[in-house]
């Protein structure tokens, strides 16, 4: 049997009672509750086509950027400071899991601790096989006696705080990376648009800093997600968040993007490119910025090469060292955490669908 862990401190106080009834409910913390999803499941057409889309956009990748190439500067880094970016996996993944277990324990005080670093690492196994990495909302499956829904809502706000940090530094990096040299491939943003990637990434970070004006953009967004209803009722916590606690998921995510920054520009050092600490990770954020941008295959993959390519030449990279040290990023931060969660799939809870519109929770 699990253990449990002691019921955790609440993130989120004073909580209206119309607002916390629904997830202490014995019915909602059945583990077998029926819910209903909205739509149907997904066609084995589309993912295909998304295995398609994917192999198609590295193959025309590595027709562009020769493999051998790319293989070349793989096979000849500089070990000191690939090793440095392989000991950095431990920060990136401790700033993500903090927030991920800051989050989770909210979830009701039947969670156990191994139900949440199930979730953690079982995220990134679903992210792997999902455009835009979409399937690390799963974590929430990993949450047993707790409301399902109140589990998805709160693996919505940690989403929501990944995509606040990488949106709101990537805007400013269209302003900064100019200024500091960087060759952009595209036309540069004038006075008026940079000024606009100004007020909004900052307004981004304001906003996370004060979680109760996350919750109207939030609820437009469950609005197109599974368990719908249930979602909004579980994002009604946000009304009662404290700006401290946002700020301490604010600077977690923050903490967790540096290190996987850093990451990226020693694998470019790696390969013998000697770009600037600071002007490369802004290069490697606007990259995470732009392939956020372009959800379309899956796990990012294709997508994230093409874009560092398009960002770190304009800082004298060569095309074949942004693409290896992509690859090998997303090697290290993405496909060896989803194989550590792989093991992991069948404890997740599975929702059942309902046969009717007059189904019911049983």
């Amino acid at each position: 049997m699990l253990r449990r862990c002691a019921a955790p401190l609440p993130l989120f106080r004073n909580s209206p009672a119309s607002v916390a009834e629904p997830f202490s409910s014995a019915k909602s913390a059945l583990p077998g509750e029926v819910l209903p999803l909205a739509g149907p499941q997904k066609k084995p057409l589309r993912i295909i086509a998304r295995i398609v889309l994917t192999v198609g956009l590295l193959v025309v990748l590595f027709w562009q950027v020769r493999w051998k190439d790319v293989w070349i500067v793989v096979v000849s880094l500089d070990t000191s400071p690939l090793l440095w970016a392989c000991l950095l996996w431990i920060p990136t993944q401790y700033f993500q899991f903090a927030k991920w277990n800051m989050l989770a324990r909210e979830a009701g005080a039947g969670v156990s601790r191994q139900d949440i670093h199930r979730g953690y690492w079982v995220g990134f196994t679903l992210g792997l096989i999902t455009p835009g990495r979409i399937g690390q909302f799963g974590r929430a499956l990993a949450l047993h006696n707790c409301s399902l829904s109140r589990a998805f809502g709160l693996t919505v706000i940690e989403r929501a705080y990944t995509a606040i940090t990488i949106n709101s530094f990537g805007l400013l990096a269209l302003v900064m990376l100019p200024i500091l040299g960087w060759l952009p491939p595209f036309a540069r943003p004038g006075p008026f648009v940079q000024s606009a990637c100004i007020v909004a990434g900052t307004a981004l970070l304001i906003l996370g800093i004060f979680p109760r004006s996350l919750h109207a953009p939030l609820i437009r967004l469950a609005r197109h997600l599974p368990l719908r209803e249930k979602i909004e009722k579980a994002l009604a916590v946000l009304q009662s968040a404290s700006p401290r606690q946002g700020i301490v998921l604010i600077l977690l995510s923050i903490g967790a993007l540096a290190a996987s920054l850093m990451q990226f520009v020693l694998l470019i050092r790696a390969a013998g490119t000697d770009i600037p600490m600071w002007s490369g990770m802004l290069a490697g954020v606007l990259t995470f910025f732009i392939k956020g941008a372009l959800p379309i295959s899956l796990g990012s993959l294709g997508v994230g090469e093409w874009t560092a390519v398009y960002c770190f030449t304009g800082l004298g990279t060569q095309a074949s060292v942004a693409v290896a040290a992509s690859l090998l990023l997303f090697t290290i931060n993405v496909f060896i955490p989803s194989l550590i969660g792989l093991p992991f799939i069948h404890t997740l809870r599975v929702p059942h669908w309902p046969t009717s519109k007059s189904s019911s929770v049983s």
